[in-house]
């Protein structure tokens, strides 16, 4: 099953999660800058770099990061608990750590691929990457 993305601002983050929390439901929130993505991503389309290796290159760390720490200002606005999911990066870790330690209803999950894909396995040739 797949589900549609959906990009939100503040207001309607801040609307879903005060909702969520009326209803007592944990939101789930996969957390990046998807304009940030769409942005790299036209810029090395015009480039050419369309290969596999380049999907990391137009998701580096700190679309995450930034992505997660607003999540949790806004849960922490409202409230609200969260599940940050597919958490792959040291300091989307440390954030959702801090948040837990100050009392918020944070929690975070991620996926065994991110421990065992690499930059490097993302250069084999071709679409094996």
């Amino acid at each position: 099953m797949t589900y549609p993305l959906m990009k939100l601002d503040d207001r309607q983050m801040l609307d879903i999660l005060a909702a969520a929390r009326q209803q007592g439901v944990t939101t789930m929130v996969h957390a990046e800058n998807a304009d940030i993505i769409d942005w790299m991503t036209k810029r090395l389309v015009s480039q050419g770099l369309v290969d596999p290796e380049h999907h990391g290159t137009a998701r580096p760390p700190i679309v995450e990061d930034e992505a997660t720490n607003r999540a949790i200002c806004l849960a922490e606005v409202v409230d609200a608990p969260m599940l940050l999911v597919h958490v792959s990066t040291k300091e989307s870790t440390r954030a959702i750590r801090r948040a837990q330690g100050r009392g918020l209803p944070l929690y975070g999950e991620t996926c065994p691929h991110f421990a065992l894909l690499t930059a490097e396995k993302m250069r084999a040739p071709g679409f094996e990457g």
